[in-house]
C-alpha cells in the first residue's frame, strides 16, 4: 500500500507542476540568481557563508534589520543548480518541483508515524501537494527556502519520532542536523524545537523525556549568536513596532481566519497579497477576529484527547507565528501583508485536519475531499500560467493590489524590455500620481529614454536621480555605457568606477571597465578587470579569449 501511495504522490505533484517548468525567472529570481555573482563563482561561494542573500547588491551597504536574509543553504542550492544547468530557468523550476515532492512524501511519513493511518496521510499529502497556494513557493524560483526549510523540518520530524520509539540515537542526530540545517535555510527553522513539542505532545512519552528539546533551543541560541556575529546590528530581521501587542494579536487572528479560507477556497491567488490593517480593536473586524481567536484555543483545548484535532489546529498557528511579526513590514503597502508562501509549512496541519475531518464521513467526506483534491489540482495548473515571466506576473499583482504597489517600477522595465514605449510610459504616468516627487521617477524616466534611444534625456534624468538618492551602482554603468558611445573613454572610465566602488561584482560594468582601458591601450589595466569579471563567472569562455587578447 505505501508503494501505491507514494507513486501517486508523485504523479499527482509531477502533473500538478509540469507545466512550471517552462516558466522564466521572475521578480527575485533575476536578483538571486540571474546577477547574482555568488552562484556562479566557486571563489565567491563562501560569501553566502558571511552575507545575507541580497548583499552582492550594494556590498558592504548596512541594511536594516527587518532587510536582513541569512539562508546560505537556499544561495548553496542555486549554487549546484548553476553548476548543472547554466541560466537555464527548467532546471531551477525542476529542484523546486523535486524538493516539494520530497516534502509531500515526508509529510506522509510523518503523519502515517504519528497516527498509524496511511489513507488519511495520503489525503493531507496529496492535499499538500496538488493545492494551488503552493505555486508562491514552488512556481517562484524565489521561494526555493520555504521549501528547503520545510524539508528539514519534516526530516526533523520523522527522525525524531523514530528517536522517540527506538531510542536509536543515530536517529536523534539525524533530528539535530537537520534542525541545523534548517535554521541556515530560513529564519523560521528556529520554531523547529516547538513543532517537535507539538509531537512530544502527541506521542504523550514520559516527561522526562521532554529534555531531549533542550539541544534543539541551544541550536536556536547558537544560531542567533552566529547572526550577531555576522551582521553585529541584529540578530533578527525584526520589523519596527507600528501595532500595540493587542492590536496585532487581533491583526494576526484576522491574517489567520483569513488564510484558513484562503486554503480552502483558493481564488485570487497573487503575489503581494494585503488587507486592511485593524486599527481599533473595537470595530466588527476586530470582534470578528477576537471571536475566531477565542473559539480556536477553544477547539484545541474542548479536543485535547483528540490527538490529530490538537496536531492539526496546533501546527497550523505555529507554522504561522512568524506573521504575527512580520504583517506590517512594508508600509508602502498600507495594509497587512499576507504572503501566500507563509503559510507553506502551516498547511500541513489545515490538510491533515480537513482529511481527518473529511474521514470521519466516509459516505459523504471521501467525495467531497475528492472533489477538492481535483479542484485544487487543477487550480493549481491554470495558476503555474501566472508565474510564466515577469509580464504576466506584475500585471496580475497590480490587478489585485491597487495603484500605490511599488511593483508598477518592475512593470515599466518589463514594457521596455519588450519595447512597448506607450505602456511604459504610460505606467509611468501612474507612478507618478501615486508617488509625486519620487527619486524614482527620474530613475524610471532615464530607463525610458535609456532604452528608447534618447541618451542626452536619460543622462539628465539619471543624474537628477544621483543628486537626490546617492549613488546606484546600475545608473553609474548606464552613464559609464553613455560616455563610451560617445567615445569619451575618460568620463566613462570614472563612471564605471564608481559602479565598480559600489559593486565590484558586476560583470557588465567589469567587462566594459576592460573594454575602455583596453581602447586606451592600458591592457595592463583592461586585463585586471577582465580577469575580475571571469573570477565572478568563470564559465563564460569568452572572457578568457579577452583575458588572452589584452595585450
Amino acid at each position: 500500500m505505501n508503494k501505491i501511495f507514494l507513486l501517486s504522490l508523485c504523479l499527482i505533484c509531477a502533473a500538478a507542476y509540469f507545466n512550471s517548468l517552462n516558466n522564466d525567472f521572475v521578480l527575485d529570481d533575476k536578483a538571486l540568481v540571474v546577477y547574482n555573482p555568488v552562484v556562479k563563482s566557486p571563489q565567491l561561494l563562501p560569501l553566502a557563508f558571511k552575507k545575507d542573500i541580497y548583499d552582492y547588491v550594494n556590498p558592504g551597504s548596512a541594511r536594516p534589520a527587518d532587510q536582513v536574509y541569512y539562508r546560505p543553504l537556499q544561495m548553496l542550492s542555486y549554487f549546484l543548480d548553476y553548476k548543472i544547468w547554466g541560466l537555464e530557468p527548467l532546471g531551477f523550476h525542476l529542484a523546486n518541483t523535486l524538493i516539494h515532492l520530497a516534502n509531500g512524501i515526508l509529510l506522509y511519513f510523518l503523519l502515517s508515524l504519528l497516527f498509524g493511518d496511511r489513507r488519511l496521510s495520503f489525503f493531507a499529502s496529496a492535499l499538500f501537494l496538488a493545492h494551488p497556494i503552493q505555486t508562491s513557493a514552488v512556481a517562484y524560483i524565489s521561494g526555493r527556502a520555504d521549501l528547503l526549510v520545510t524539508f528539514f523540518i519534516f526530516l526533523a520530524g520523522v527522525s525524531f519520532i523514530k528517536f522517540l520509539r527506538l531510542s536509536l540515537r543515530r536517529f536523534y542526530c539525524l533530528s539535530l542536523l537537520s534542525a541545523g540545517l534548517a535554521l541556515l535555510c530560513r529564519e523560521n527553522g528556529m520554531l523547529l524545537f516547538m513543532f517537535l513539542a507539538l509531537i512530544m505532545f502527541v506521542e504523550m512519552p514520559k516527561p522526562r523525556r521532554y529534555r531531549w528539546l533542550l539541544p534543539f533551543v541551544f541550536l536556536d541560541l547558537l544560531y542567533l549568536s552566529l547572526r550577531f556575529l555576522v551582521f553585529t546590528s541584529g540578530a533578527l530581521s525584526m520589523p519596527p513596532e507600528i501595532h500595540s501587542l493587542p492590536l496585532r494579536l487581533v491583526n494576526f487572528f484576522n491574517l489567520v481566519l483569513r488564510y484558513a479560507v484562503l486554503l480552502l477556497m483558493p481564488l485570487d491567488l497573487h503575489l503581494l497579497r494585503v488587507t486592511a490593517f485593524i486599527k481599533s480593536l473595537f470595530g466588527a473586524q476586530a470582534l470578528l477576529a477576537a471571536a475566531f481567536m477565542a473559539v480556536y484555543f477553544f477547539l484545541i483545548f474542548k479536543f485535547c484527547r483528540d490527538r490529530l484535532v490538537v496536531f492539526g489546529l496546533s501546527w497550523f498557528l505555529l507554522g504561522l507565528a512568524p506573521v504575527l511579526f512580520y504583517f506590517d513590514r512594508v508600509p508602502l503597502l498600507d495594509g497587512a501583508l499576507m504572503a501566500e508562501s507563509w503559510v507553506y509549512i502551516s498547511s500541513a496541519g489545515f490538510f491533515a485536519l480537513l482529511a481527518y475531518l473529511s474521514g470521519a464521513q466516509k459516505k459523504i467526506g471521501r467525495p467531497v475531499l475528492l472533489s477538492f483534491l481535483g479542484f485544487y489540482f487543477m487550480m493549481t495548473i491554470v495558476n503555474n500560467f501566472c508565474w510564466k515571466n515577469d509580464l504576466v506576473l506584475h500585471k496580475r499583482i497590480l490587478q489585485y493590489t491597487g495603484g500605490r504597489n511599488p511593483i508598477r517600477q518592475n512593470l515599466v522595465r518589463e514594457y521596455l524590455s519588450y519595447g512597448l514605449f506607450d505602456q511604459a510610459a504610460g505606467e509611468i504616468k501612474k507612478y507618478a500620481e501615486y508617488h509625486p516627487g519620487s527619486p524614482g521617477l527620474d530613475l524610471l524616466w532615464g530607463d525610458y529614454y535609456y532604452v528608447k534611444g534618447q541618451p542626452l534625456l536619460a543622462v539628465e534624468r539619471y543624474k537628477n536621480f544621483l543628486a537626490q538618492r546617492g549613488g546606484d551602482f546600475t545608473v553609474y554603468y548606464r552613464l559609464s555605457s553613455f560616455y563610451k558611445d560617445l567615445g569619451q573613454a575618460d568620463p566613462a572610465i570614472d563612471y564605471g568606477l564608481k559602479s565598480f566602488k559600489i559593486n565590484p561584482y558586476f560583470v557588465l560594468n567589469l567587462i566594459q571597465l576592460g573594454d575602455l582601458y583596453a581602447q586606451k591601450k592600458d591592457f595592463a589595466q583592461a586585463r585586471i578587470y577582465y580577469q575580475k569579471a571571469y573570477a565572478v563567472n568563470p564559465h563564460n569562455p569568452a572572457l578568457k579569449t579577452l583575458i588572452q587578447n589584452a595585450h
